[in-house]
């Protein structure tokens, strides 16, 4: 029997968050998204990721292909309406780039999320499992979502599923308290293998670009953690615009 169905994106913090489950004897099955069919977009190099520590650990992996849910997104063509920004599951901090270089906030969680997590419900019912794992931290809060509001979607999401399907699945936040570079120290106790994982938002690379957001989160959490960043970069330094 299941306990939790883990949403795992091949990022750091969701791949922490399976491997400290896993350690616990928890039984999990993992559930991510393919959110183009591209497979030199950075969606295609995350799975890979998610793909390799779901071997790693023996858990079953369960790929959601929303590819032409995005696809279709893109042709309607409103730029305030995007299937996710910066990655797939977890980051509803970064912003969307408007056409005039300045960063807007167009929603409170992108919608690949919103649609992984209905399907996760769903999983996480076809399994037996009662619980839904979402590795969101206090680094992905923004001014329109922060803690009170991850709280009120939670509620709601239960409540939805709970109407809908007559059955009880809990959206479990286990870093809801901690920022990635706790999360980060988390791996190192555990022995997490930190260069396994992707959070380049450059699709067109296949080693980190070093420059975008996600890069340079990556790259500011190591550093707070005091910890040694093994990921290798294409641009080694850190843009202080981006980092704020």
């Amino acid at each position: 029997m299941i306990d939790h169905v883990h949403l795992l994106s091949g990022g750091l913090d969701s791949a922490i968050s399976a491997y400290k489950y896993a350690s616990a004897s928890d039984r999990l099955v993992a559930l991510s998204v393919q959110l183009n069919s591209d497979k030199k977009k950075s969606g295609s190099f995350e799975l890979k990721f998610a793909e390799s520590i779901c071997e790693e650990l023996s858990i079953r992996h369960h790929v959601l292909d929303i590819s032409a849910v995005s696809q279709l997104i893109s042709l309607i063509g409103n730029p305030r309406v995007t299937m996710g920004f910066g990655g797939q599951i977890n980051n509803c901090g970064d912003d969307p780039m408007n056409a005039s270089g300045s960063a807007e906030w167009y929603g409170r969680v992108p919608l690949s999320v919103e649609l992984l997590h209905m399907v996760g419900g769903l999983v996480a019912i076809a399994e037996n499992a009662t619980k839904l794992v979402w590795s969101l931290h206090r680094d992905d809060f923004t001014p329109a979502f922060g803690r009170e509001e991850t709280l009120r979607y939670k509620e709601k999401f239960e409540e939805l599923v709970s109407f809908t399907t007559g059955r009880s699945v809990v959206l479990e936040t286990p870093f809801l308290d901690f920022f990635k570079s706790d999360i980060l120290r988390m791996g190192a106790d555990l022995g997490f293998p930190f260069d396994r994982t992707w959070s380049c938002s450059n699709g067109s690379l296949e080693r980190h670009c070093g420059e975008c957001r996600q890069c340079v989160k990556r790259k500011i959490a190591f550093q707070q953690a005091g910890i040694s960043d093994p990921t290798e970069y294409t641009s080694v330094g850190i843009s202080v615009g981006l980092a704020a």
